[in-house]
């Protein structure tokens, strides 16, 4: 006849898939507290080198109508990136934004400028479709910075990126820096990488925990740009936005 297990058994059997379980959530927590606080870094550094750059030259990276003098042709020929023309044009219009798309592509050339700078190791190629079409044009570690994480799932079809913009709240040399990546119908940075809780966890971590507000905001595309709801945990597609600081405009 077979023994079946005691109930004490089973409780011990219990117990030690629970601890398992919970020594997974707090690896888990141990991961993502990681990936926050190198992606706050990375980001930090993003701007203070935007700063740097426009404290030499008086323009963002990107901006920079004379970048095909400065760095000697090596950004390819004197002429502005568009999308008609979007590979191997060095210089920005000047204009005090950065912008993406149309007539201008400085959000691929901001990372090539400094590169170019020496203010990057990575040799971006400031070039604009990479990936072939307008829709799907970035790729992270090519033409744009790559997140210090990986994030895998239904909502994480491609690699995570950081794009660039001018921002939308009209300073214009207000540098907005996105978490997001490209997956089509919006790019670079219309395609949102993380969750809002997700989100809303930088931003009650370094700012005021409003998604509409503050130097850190959540928005997602969905026919127009909403705020992220940070109390909605399975709501998917959120960018995370993180503004320049005041003081350095």
């Amino acid at each position: 006849m077979k023994k079946g297990f005691t109930l004490v058994e089973l409780s011990i059997v219990l117990v030690i898939i629970g601890l398992l379980i919970g020594g997974i959530l707090v690896v888990q927590s141990m991961i993502e507290n990681a990936n926050m606080k190198a992606t706050i870094r990375q980001v930090q550094q993003v701007h203070i080198l935007a700063q740097q750059f426009k404290d030499k030259t008086k323009y963002l990276p990107g901006d920079l109508p004379n970048a095909y003098s400065l760095f000697a042709g090596a950004c390819g020929i004197n002429a502005i990136p568009n999308s008609s023309a979007p590979n191997g044009r060095c210089n920005g219009n000047g204009n005090k934004s950065i912008t993406w798309g149309g007539t201008a592509l400085e959000n691929y050339i901001f990372w090539e400028h400094l590169y170019l700078m020496g203010m990057l190791d990575t040799a971006y190629t400031g070039d604009g479709y990479t990936f072939g079409t307008l829709n799907v044009e970035g790729m992270p570690g090519v033409n744009i910075m790559e997140l210090p994480f990986k994030a895998v799932g239904s909502n994480y079809s491609n690699p995570g990126g950081l794009s660039v913009n001018s921002g939308i709240d009209s300073s214009a040399y207000r540098l907005e820096v996105s978490a997001a990546r490209s997956a089509g119908g919006c790019a670079p940075q219309c395609d949102g990488i993380l969750y809002s809780v997700d989100v809303g966890a930088y931003d009650q971590k370094i700012d005021d925990g409003v998604s509409s507000a503050g130097i850190v905001q959540g928005y997602y595309a969905s026919g127009t740009w909403n705020p992220c709801n940070y109390s909605n945990s399975i709501q998917p597609g959120c960018i995370l936005r993180f503004y320049q600081p005041p003081e350095y405009q």
